[in-house]
């Protein structure tokens, strides 16, 4: 994770990009490729819809109880955060996505640029790109997953 010193008072503000689109998904491709199935899960996490994220992910890899809960966990700039896809590269019936999501706090003092490095790993489903790894995501859904059987917090 890197932090980038933001703009000060007399300087333009950091930019924050529109949410995804889902005519940017269907431009990436739709669930007919890795980026447009990453587009789609990343827009479901910017609209705070469960139903779709977890779809976006292939049968076996989450429950949709636990991203629920991890949607509801996550921080409020993660939804507002910019995806920047670097590389896409795909063998055969497996995927994996090189990303970067860029996080802009606007504060009145000084804006903060985070920036998180994270990889998407997708496996074809039928005809369709399903998330079954994110670098992300995953471990946030993980984490409550094992909450709920541990009990703790």
């Amino acid at each position: 994770m890197t932090a980038v010193a933001g703009c000060g008072a007399a300087e333009p503000r950091a930019p924050i990009a529109p949410p995804v689109s889902a005519s940017q998904v269907r431009d990436a491709g739709g669930l007919r490729t890795p980026k447009g199935a990453v587009f789609r899960a990343w827009r479901a996490v910017q609209r705070d819809d469960a139903a779709t994220l977890h779809a976006s992910f292939a049968p076996d890899a989450v429950t949709r109880r636990a991203i629920v809960k991890m949607l509801h966990g996550l921080s409020p700039l993660i939804p507002k955060g910019t995806l920047i896809v670097r590389r896409v590269t795909q063998r055969g019936h497996r995927a994996r996505i090189d990303a970067l999501i860029r996080l802009v706090a606007l504060r009145a003092e000084q804006d903060t640029v985070t920036e998180i490095e994270t990889t998407f790993a997708l496996r074809k489903v039928g005809h369709q790109w399903r998330l079954v790894d994110t670098g992300f995501l995953t471990d946030r859904v993980r984490r409550v997953e094992n909450r709920g059987r541990t009990g703790a917090r």
